[in-house]
């Protein structure tokens, strides 16, 4: 039985009623492959515009769309609101795609429209390495997972809580230094429960950056080792079991679905069930509360959320 209803149901023309109805035949064969032909449950011919489009509507996508992390040197997206998961396909917001993102994605953003929640495949990060992996969603969650089960994902959280930082704006010199001296004790205070392994001599430069009012310039130093961190680790995942079942529950989709992103959260509440359960694991209860914390702010940013209490 197929996974989904038939796109010519009463179900699939009623849950898109203002969709374009025609394209091209030059975007239906770029449709059919950016979207693979095991994915859409119909040829590309006579007819498909609308079959498409009710197709869309009718798995069960969701509307969610992050504005990408800003990658130093390159330009960024707008930030925008991200809608909850439940909600329906909807965008409001124009969005620019990062460069490292490729461009067979960015053409099928042009000709699906902002409604249609696109990620970055599989494919796309195999040719392109870790820095495109950070410009995904559902694969970043597997890469997350992994980092959970072998205990390094500081180095993701401190990434993305540093890319935050440069979307952030801050009102005083004040609130400036606060917030930088917030993210110092997080993750380079040799007492703190996410401390990063970097160098001392890294840590007495950004504690000095810091007092001189440097923002986030103060931490370039701790940015270049953490990056190394993550590249050895991105190379342990390639040869990972995580990695494996990515691979195989995302195949080579541009398009987020409920049943993809289903399995993409199954393994990542499986790590935090087994390695970071406040009510079984030996561990330091407060690292593993903050590793829970990070996760649901890592996995809010991607536009998923988690449901669970974390």
């Amino acid at each position: 039985m197929s996974l989904y209803p038939s796109c010519t149901s009463p179900a699939f023309t009623t849950t898109a009623p203002n969709l374009p109805p025609h394209m091209d035949a030059r975007s239906k064969r770029k449709c059919s492959e950016f979207f693979g032909e095991d994915v859409l449950p119909f040829n590309m011919g006579k007819g498909s515009s609308r079959k498409l489009w009710a197709y869309l509507a009718g798995v069960g996508v969701t509307g969610n769309k992050r504005a990408s992390w800003p990658t130093a040197g390159l330009p960024t997206e707008e930030v925008v609101e991200v809608p909850r998961s439940s909600t329906p396909v909807q965008h409001s917001a124009s969005v620019t795609w990062s460069p490292l993102v490729r461009s067979s994605t960015r053409k099928l953003a042009d000709i699906m429209g902002e409604s249609c929640p696109l990620d970055v495949c599989v494919r796309d990060i195999e040719e392109g390495g870790l820095e495109v992996m950070l410009e995904s969603r559902l694969p970043l969650i597997y890469f997350l997972s992994h980092l959970l089960a072998e205990h390094t994902a500081e180095s993701l959280f401190f990434t993305h809580d540093m890319k935050s930082f440069a979307q952030s704006s801050f009102p005083t010199t004040a609130s400036l230094l606060h917030h930088s001296q917030d993210l110092f004790s997080t993750y380079l205070d040799a007492a703190s429960v996410l401390e990063i392994n970097v160098s001392q001599s890294t840590r007495r430069i950004v504690a000095t950056n810091i007092r001189h009012r440097k923002g986030i310039a103060a931490f370039d130093h701790a940015v270049v080792q953490v990056k190394k961190l993550l590249e050895q680790a991105w190379t342990r995942f390639k040869e990972s079991r995580t990695w494996s079942t990515m691979k195989a529950d995302l195949g080579h989709s541009r398009i987020i679905t409920n049943e993809s992103e289903y399995k993409a959260k199954a393994t990542l509440y499986s790590v935090l069930a087994k390695q970071y359960n406040p009510a079984t694991v030996g561990e330091d209860p407060a690292r593993v509360l903050l590793v829970r914390k990070k996760t649901k702010e890592v996995v809010a940013s991607l536009g998923i959320e988690l449901g669970m209490a974390l």
